[in-house]
């Protein structure tokens, strides 16, 4: 069974406030350099806490948190979109059409009518960068070298009782549950991104049954830390 998550933990060193730092000198940087800031991207087995592990980092960070209802809601708003482009350097328009266009090439993204939409607000959220993305192929889709990509993962009997739990189904309901919810990611997966199999497209890979959630926001914010030293560092 899953073990209860631990107030306290002894993981990594984290700053423990806001890490605003990440968005840089933006005078300094420049549209042309997008994005401006990393990001994680979750993508997660279901019942392995993926959504609670994201809003706790996104309580530690400071950073917005975008589940994948919120990214299809907004998605399907063309004032929010324009809201929310209006804010950004006039060039990321452009730039969200090349990586379309680079990911079209490469074929490693299929990009069809449904998810275009989006594909496009997941890349516009990202050019400002300090957004935690849980799921919608955000971390097959974003550049990797400004995104943490994230994968949690359980045994199944533990993702089952977390669903019964949150839920508050049946075992028999939350088996059925946890089966759907697999099968559609999995169909998603493959339908969208030629890479979904390969564990290497993956930056960390945790299992949140084992560590708990505390550990797991811990050492995704301290390999967070890591990786965008090596291109966010400056400036900040």
């Amino acid at each position: 069974m899953s073990k209860p998550d631990q107030p306290e933990t002894t993981g990594p060193e984290v700053p423990a406030g806001p890490l605003h730092g990440f968005a840089g000198n933006e005078e300094r940087r420049g549209a042309g350099t997008l994005p401006l800031a990393p990001s994680i991207a979750i993508s997660r087995e279901a019942g392995a806490r993926g959504t609670a592990i994201a809003r706790r980092i996104g309580e530690r960070s400071g950073w917005l948190v975008c589940d994948h209802e919120m990214l299809g809601y907004t998605a399907q708003d063309p004032a929010a979109v324009s809201s929310l482009l209006a804010e950004l350097p006039a060039e990321t328009s452009l730039w969200i059409d090349e990586q379309l266009q680079c990911l079209a090439r490469s074929r490693s993204v299929q990009v069809d009518s449904d998810y275009e939409p989006i594909a496009r607000l997941i890349l516009a959220l990202a050019a400002r960068g300090e957004v935690v993305f849980v799921g919608r192929g955000a971390g097959f889709l974003l550049p990797r070298d400004s995104t943490l990509h994230v994968k949690l993962i359980a045994p199944r009997d533990d993702r089952i009782a977390y669903i019964r739990q949150t839920l508050r189904l049946t075992f028999e309901e939350a088996q059925c549950e946890v089966a759907a919810r697999d099968a559609q990611r999995l169909e998603f997966l493959q339908r969208h991104f030629r890479a979904e199999g390969d564990l290497t497209a993956f930056d960390i890979i945790l299992n949140s049954s084992s560590l708990g959630s505390e550990v797991c926001v811990e050492l995704i914010l301290a390999a967070l830390m890591g990786k965008s030293n090596a291109r966010f560092q400056e400036g900040w």
